[in-house]
């Protein structure tokens, strides 16, 4: 009865580990795109300046989309 404990226990363990490292990453690359977001909005004056509007733009959705995506996917993946 009490060999059952670890067997069942081990795994839970192991699958909570699995989802923090998920939702670390995730949070990482949340915080990447704010930042960048940021540092775009207290220099938009420049970015305007320059013309680099429509670069800015698209390095910014570059930044945010394509991380989260595959964070959501892998999210639902664990899921499943």
């Amino acid at each position: 009865m009490l060999l059952a404990i670890p067997v069942i226990v081990m795994p839970l363990v192991a699958f909570g580990r699995w989802v923090r490292r998920l939702s670390r990453n995730a949070q990482d690359t949340l915080a990447d795109a704010t930042a960048y977001a940021s540092e775009l909005v207290g220099a938009i004056s420049t970015v305007q300046a320059y013309t680099s509007e429509r670069l800015a733009t698209r390095a910014s959705a570059a930044r945010s989309s394509r991380p989260m995506r595959r964070r959501a996917v892998r999210r639902g993946r664990a899921r499943c």
